[in-house]
């Protein structure tokens, strides 16, 4: 009966860590941008930064309007935080260029920082479901992390920054 209810516990405890949605910790990056500047997640998050990334496919009208909806409300945060809040826009896998992600940031007209080679951090943070929008803080503390996205999205996402910024 014990062993039984050891291996119950340990097949509970291998679901709850193989669910992506139960991420509560950031993972990091340290890496070069499209532009060619060094990135590191950490390092933003420890400056008392709150970081938005969005993982994007450049197909995914819903990814553009996330991530418009994204840019709109950082602007009007970043005009009360200064300096407070970075944004990462990044490929969903490892197949599209730099150059094709800096171009798809700059054609939507978002100021997020582009990068490439998503695919580890998609499988991280939830798997494929785009836009796939995370929110960190503090301590890499995992504020907000859903795939997809709707307009009505934006007031959780609104208060994962604010809670950030607290």
């Amino acid at each position: 009966m014990k062993s039984k209810l050891i291996s119950l516990i340990i097949i509970m405890l291998l679901a709850v860590s193989n669910n992506s949605d139960a991420q509560t910790v950031a993972k990091d990056f340290k890496r070069l941008d499209c532009s060619g500047n060094m990135q590191h997640l950490f390092a933003d998050l420890d400056a008392g930064n709150v970081v938005i990334l969005e993982f994007f496919m450049q197909s995914c009208s819903p990814c553009i309007t996330a991530g418009k909806a994204l840019e709109s409300m950082k602007a009007k945060l970043l005009a009360k935080y200064p300096g407070k809040i970075k944004a990462y826009a990044i490929g969903f896998n490892n197949t599209y260029s730099c150059a094709s992600n800096a171009n798809w940031v700059s054609t939507n007209g978002l100021t997020s920082i582009p990068m490439d080679s998503g695919a580890a951090q998609v499988a991280y943070y939830g798997g494929m479901g785009m836009p796939t929008i995370v929110i960190l803080g503090s301590y890499g503390k995992v504020l907000y992390n859903k795939q997809g996205f709707a307009n009505s999205d934006t007031t959780a996402i609104k208060s994962a920054i604010m809670s950030g910024l607290a």
